[in-house]
This record gives C-alpha cells, structure tokens and sequence, in this order.
C-alpha cells in the first residue's frame, strides 16, 4: 500500500488511525511509548477488502473487531478482522462516507452530504446499528457542506460532527441517541444560531475545549463554544526580529492539533522579502521566500511557547496524536515514524 495520510480517531487519551488501500483497511494504534529517536510505525491489523475502498471512507471499531468502508459503487460495508462482509448500507452518494464508530463499538455514526448524495436536500447524519447495519435513528441538520469530521468524544455518550463550508468556515454539533431519534445541539462557533463560524481543527484529549481557526487560531470551551485564548499569526514572533526582512505569517489549519491536553500544535505559511539566512531555500526562486513552520501554543492561556524544534516537525504531514507523541512520513523511508518529547 502506498503510503497515505493517516485519517485521526481520538479516543480520549490514545488514539486509533486509519488509512485505506488496495490491500484493506488499516488500524494503527499508539499504546507504547515512541522511543527517543522515533518509531516506523506498521499497522496493528489490515481488514482484507474484496473491492478497493475509496479513500477517507473508513472507520474502525476500538477493539480492532471490525471495521467500515466506502466502496466505488456508494455502499458503506462492515466486515470482521478476517474480511467476512458481515453488512452493507445503500449510501446513495458518489464519494466517501463520513462515518465513526461510537466508543463502546455498538453504533456507526455516519453523516449523508447533499453536497454527494443525490436525494438529499440538506445533510443528514444517521445511527446505525454496528451489528447489523439497521438505521436506529436520523437526523436533518439543514445544513449544506462539503465535507465534514467526526470526533468520538472521550465520555463516551456523544459524538461530535464537524461540517465544513468553503472559505475555511462550519457549523458543529453534539449527538446522541436517544430512543428512536437523534438528539442534536449545535455548539457555537462564534456566528449566530444557524450560521457558520470557524473552521474546527481539533477536540482535546479530556473533551473539554476544541480548536477553531479563521484568520488566528481560537481555543474554545466545549460544548458551551465559549472563548477561552486566540493567537494570531504576529504572536508567532516579531517580525521585524528576524532575519531575512520582512515577514508575513499566515496561520494554516493542518497540520495542527492537541500535542497533549494542554499544548496544541499551530501551524503558519511564513512569507519573507528577503531570503533568510538561517533556512533552505531554492537559490533559482525569487522573493517572496516560503515555507511552513509550527510553533507551541498552551491552550490554557494563549501563551506562544515556541518554535516546535523537534525531529521532522515542520512537515506538513505532521500529526499530532493528542498523548505528547506524533507522527510524520519520513520520505527517504516512505514510511511513517512516531516521535515523542
């Protein structure tokens, strides 16, 4: 299998990932430690397939018991650890289906763009029963997005979905079932009833408070959307500071994300006039010179901590995994390596 972005699955204090190909579905997991100088890091169990899945329309169960995908032909299928189908849903759509399995293994939580689904008008977020594939409950959102996340929070109960909109913009909501139908509260975003707000990059470890972005990076209280810290792409140092003249940064959603509970990972697009004297850059390429940084941020306060120095950590395919750990395609090896501090 070539290798891919891993796809995040937070599970309150470790994580699980996966990553879809012509061989299967694959689950990583992170229990261990990474080791000083970094880890590869081989999948804990690949789900044989007998059709190729479509890429980003996976989900696996927490025990690593079963797993979900998304075939070309618009089903959501869910087979065991040996690749047996045990059931398979009519997605009605053309792309991947953005589902999650709940904590306990019980329900899939799939959401049904209109944006890909042909008889739907607005979003539809729907419970299946991850037994037997039964549609337990479903909800209209009334939305219209063009892509949307999942994130199992870490209590247990409630799932929370993420609908994107162009222009680095969504609207998020907490579900849980109750009976025959969805409980649906939308979490503020900073916008009114309704309306789209910040684009959401991450839900912490404990659950507790989120990560938004638009123009500067915002740390929120959950569920409550309450602010709790900003940074902007000028607390990222003093321009004037640096070498290499002028300097313009740019805050950028990914790669970024809770490092651990209390340290989140913020990512910017660095522009300078001049070329710098302390970085590589191309000398046949003219001004402005460009490339990617990550810097610490402490969500408790909004206080820039830094540059993230550590091995590979302005890679844009950095993923941070929440436990003080992340993970980064090492090119040379094609390969993914887990690092901690």
């Amino acid at each position: 299998m070539e290798p891919g972005e891993l796809r995040p699955r937070s599970l309150g204090g470790w994580r699980v990932r996966t990553l879809s190909g012509g061989e299967g579905v694959e689950a990583y997991t992170f229990p261990d430690p990474p080791g000083a100088e970094g880890r590869e890091v081989d999948p804990t169990h690949v789900f044989p397939v007998a059709e190729r899945p479509v890429r980003w329309g996976e989900a696996v169960v927490p025990d690593l018991g079963r797993a979900v995908y998304t075939t070309s032909d618009g089903a959501l299928v869910c087979v065991d650890r040996a690749g047996t189908e045990l059931w398979r849903f009519a997605l009605g759509a053309t792309g991947p289906a953005v589902c999650d399995f709940s904590l306990d293994g019980a329900l899939v939580w799939l959401c049904r763009l209109a944006e890909t689904a042909s008889d739907l008008a607005t979003d539809q977020w729907v419970v299946l029963d991850a037994a037997t594939g039964a549609v337990l409950a479903s909800a209209d959102l009334g939305t219209r997005g063009v892509c949307a996340t999942h994130f199992a929070h870490p209590a247990g109960a409630e799932m929370v979905l993420d609908v994107g909109y162009p222009e680095m913009s969504g609207r998020l909501f907490r579900g849980r079932p109750d009976g025959g139908r969805i409980v649906v509260d939308e979490v503020p975003l900073g916008a009114g009833a309704g309306m789209t707000g910040d684009a959401v990059v991450d839900l912490s470890p404990d659950g507790t408070r989120f990560l938004t972005m638009d123009q500067e990076l915002t740390v929120r209280s959950y569920p409550d959307g309450e602010v709790v810290a900003t940074v902007t792409g000028e607390d990222l140092g003093d321009p004037e500071a640096d070498p290499g003249g002028e300097r313009s940064v740019s805050l950028t959603p990914m790669p970024g994300g809770y490092l651990d509970a209390g340290t989140a990972i913020v990512a910017a697009h660095v522009d300078y006039d001049e070329e710098p004297e302390d970085e590589d850059t191309d000398p046949d390429e003219g001004p402005p010179y460009e490339w990617y940084e990550t810097h610490l941020v402490d969500t408790r306060t909004g206080a820039v901590l830094g540059r993230f120095g550590e091995p590979a950590a302005d890679a844009p395919g950095l993923i941070p995994l929440g436990d003080g750990s992340w993970v980064v395609l090492d090119d040379e090896r094609g390969r993914w390596v887990r690092h901690g501090r």
